[in-house]
């Protein structure tokens, strides 16, 4: 994907990329287990999903608005 934004004229590629993305991004995001199972730390999941998806869905928009 930075490849694609280096190079001129692959805006309709990483347009087409996103959900792959995106997909990819929520299965990491599940598949880490970062509380190790204990009850009081389940917040840390929570977190790493919000830190690797919100700059994502800002760099969505702004392929979007351009």
């Amino acid at each position: 994907m930075a490849v694609l934004v280096q190079l001129p004229r692959t805006s309709l590629y990483r347009v087409a990329l996103l959900p792959i993305v995106f997909w990819t991004t929520f299965r990491a995001n599940k598949s880490l287990d970062l509380s190790w199972n204990y009850p009081g730390y389940g917040y840390l999941n929570q977190g790493l999903g919000v830190s690797v998806t919100f700059p994502r869905v800002l760099v969505a928009q702004t392929l979007q608005s351009s």
